[in-house]
């Protein structure tokens, strides 16, 4: 059985197996969304509702190869 979490926080660490987990980029989600508040301020509409960052996939012990089916 593999295990996964999301948002790779440092309490991920702290457990045994280490846990596998989704990275999200925190910063520059917080960044994006300040500058579009700001932007707005300003009367400048988003260009899309839908905006998206790259994530990434931290993998520690909680996770393994697949078995073959026997």
């Amino acid at each position: 059985m593999s295990v996964t979490g999301f948002d790779d926080t440092p309490q991920a660490q702290w457990t045994t197996p280490r846990l596998t987990s989704v990275r999200q980029p925190l910063l520059g989600m917080g960044r994006m969304a300040v500058e579009t508040v700001f932007g707005m301020a300003d009367g400048v509409q988003p260009a899309s509702r839908h905006l998206q960052l790259a994530t990434t996939l931290s993998i520690h012990d909680s996770t393994g190869p697949v078995s073959p089916l026997a």
